[in-house]
């Protein structure tokens, strides 16, 4: 499959500043890629871990959130603000959803980590993808040289991690 791949670099960083007093700013996303769906069966936006300016575009611009959940009390309690911002984002973007969870940063060596994940099926059922992400140090490694982990350490348990998130992602989002 292709995939085309546009990063965020460093002069995005004053640019949610420089965007902040612009009537209509929560739609600069959404009104962009019109042309663009025509040409691709997905557009995945990274957005930062934030409810700032670039995120409020992104879910304004989107149809479905992935979610990835780290696996950690905070983050999960956390949800709750996401969901918050769904519901007021569906204001302007009415058809939003969350498409799925994903469970990253786990390590297998702690009880913590294992409720965590419990306590995010229970409460989020079918959401949760049965995939996880675990915490590896090749995960944390392959930014830094400039590749991702399926390219960085092809067989390591984070990228076999994403290419079975990527699949579980592709048969669910088929499904609909």
């Amino acid at each position: 499959p292709c995939l085309d791949l546009l990063p965020a670099t460093l002069a995005l960083a004053g640019a949610e500043l420089q965007f902040a007093g612009r009537f209509g700013r929560e739609l600069l996303l959404r009104s962009a890629p019109a042309p663009l769906p025509r040409q691709y069966d997905y557009i995945l936006i990274d957005s930062p871990p934030s409810l700032g300016l670039f995120t409020v575009n992104a879910l304004t611009a989107a149809d479905t959130v992935l979610v990835p959940l780290q696996a950690h009390v905070f983050a999960l309690g956390a949800m709750s603000q996401l969901e918050d911002t769904i519901v007021m984002i569906r204001q302007l973007n009415p058809t939003l959803t969350i498409g799925g969870i994903v469970i990253t940063m786990v390590d297998r060596r702690t009880s913590v980590n294992a409720l965590i994940e419990s306590e995010a099926r229970e409460r989020y059922g079918d959401l949760v993808f049965q995939s996880t992400i675990p915490f590896s140090t090749k995960i944390t490694e392959a930014p830094a040289a400039g590749v991702p982990v399926t390219e960085y350490a092809a067989e390591s348990a984070g990228a076999k991690a994403y290419r079975a998130l990527a699949e579980e992602v592709r048969q669910r989002w088929q499904a609909r």
